[in-house]
């Protein structure tokens, strides 16, 4: 026991880089960062020192405020508040709840949770009960949770430690650091390579140091690339779609399947029941249908486009829509967590660039800039 206790204290101690979702797993898979054995703690791993007192420290020299241990020895009341813990106004973690008052990142690439400030409908509300949308996934009693979603465990190279931890199709990231990206396709260090076989998620970080906490480049939109692999599960040709079917499976599915439909159209699909997330490119279809022309996509301003799913990432030749298209994964206190972009604006927030008034014509309007980002009918 003391030699493990000793094991323990050295990785509290040892000071790890920041890794994009990489956090949690492996050597920064820090048990006293979250855990407490025995809900007490009045000396710090070094012996001096102050331990605080329901106020997270990075060292994991704290113990909550009051009260007995949360279940699983934890050192909050409850998961979600154990995660907020250190997500939310700390500055030695990403802040994923309300406003970025962590600082650094301008536009967090999965927007910001809600935990009822705001209106359920504007993206992934904690403690929030009931059955998913378009699925048959159940939150449980105590409501949505971070862990519904991310692994708290980790799980080594997989993209912000997204779950289930069990899921054979989960996204993989590659991390080029301050590597520059190679526009004429490829990000540089996966060119010559088959990167959409093994990668999901590019994140090239200029700004990020290694061995530092300076991790806030990791999680700017800007940063983030969306590649292409083989169609993986109900034709979604990148994981991080698969993540959000998981709960969410009636709003995917394959072209010409029950969820989606659509029907031959040349060398294409038209018709969809619903917007599909994959199986189809942009510029695939003309003439009288909603047009999706690539170079429109790619002629837009580069920060003010949509995300999507390519191998190309200068013309967009091969561009994909997805989830992530039009969503912010938590949220961002618009309808549906919808991002509201008009592709000729300069600026991009995690809201968007267009203001959207709560009534009136206005709220179309925003509404049409996003569907502008792809298609040329009605823009």
């Amino acid at each position: 026991m003391k030699k493990l206790t000793v094991i323990v204290a050295l990785l509290a101690l040892a000071a790890f880089p920041v890794l994009a979702g990489e956090w949690h797993t492996g050597q920064t898979n820090l048990c006293a960062d979250c855990h407490t054995m025995h809900n007490s703690m009045a000396h710090t791993w070094t012996g001096p020192g102050t331990v605080t007192v329901g106020t997270p420290s990075a060292d994991g020299n704290w113990v909550k405020a009051a009260g007995p241990a949360g279940n699983f020895l934890l050192k909050a009341d409850d998961p979600n508040a154990l995660c907020l813990a250190c997500h939310d106004s700390k500055p030695f973690a990403p802040d994923v709840l309300g406003t970025n008052s962590a600082g650094g990142s301008t536009n967090r690439s999965a927007g910001y949770l809600n935990d009822g400030g705001l209106a359920a409908h504007t993206g992934h509300t904690l403690g929030w009960v009931g059955t998913a949308p378009g699925g048959a996934f159940v939150t449980p009693a105590e409501g949505l949770e971070c862990i519904n979603c991310h692994t708290q465990h980790g799980r080594a190279g997989v993209y912000r430690n997204l779950g289930p931890r069990s899921g054979a199709t989960v996204p993989t990231y590659a991390l080029a650091g301050a590597q520059a990206r190679d526009m004429t396709g490829l990000p540089t260090d996966l060119a010559g390579a088959t990167a959409h076989a093994t990668v999901d998620v590019f994140i090239n970080a200029p700004g990020y140091i290694a061995n530092t906490s300076n991790f806030a480049a990791l999680y700017e939109t800007a940063n983030i690339s969306y590649l292409k692999r083989a169609a993986l599960v109900n034709g979604i040709e990148n994981a991080s779609g698969t993540q959000c079917a998981y709960c969410h499976g009636d709003f995917h599915g394959a072209i010409n399947s029950t969820n989606i439909g659509g029907e031959v159209a040349g060398a294409s699909f038209d018709k969809f029941n619903r917007h599909p997330v994959g199986g189809i490119v942009l510029g695939s279809l003309g003439g009288g249908h909603s047009a999706l022309p690539s170079a429109r996509y790619a002629n837009a301003v580069s920060v003010s486009r949509v995300k999507v799913y390519a191998d190309d990432q200068a013309t967009f030749a091969d561009a994909t829509p997805g989830c992530i298209s039009c969503h912010k994964a938590h949220g961002n206190g618009q309808p549906f967590g919808l991002v509201f972009a008009n592709r000729t604006l300069p600026g991009m927030t995690e809201d968007g660039n267009v203001a959207v008034p709560t009534t009136g014509a206005g709220t179309a309007v925003a509404q049409r800039a996003l569907c502008g980002q792809c298609h040329g009918q009605g823009n």
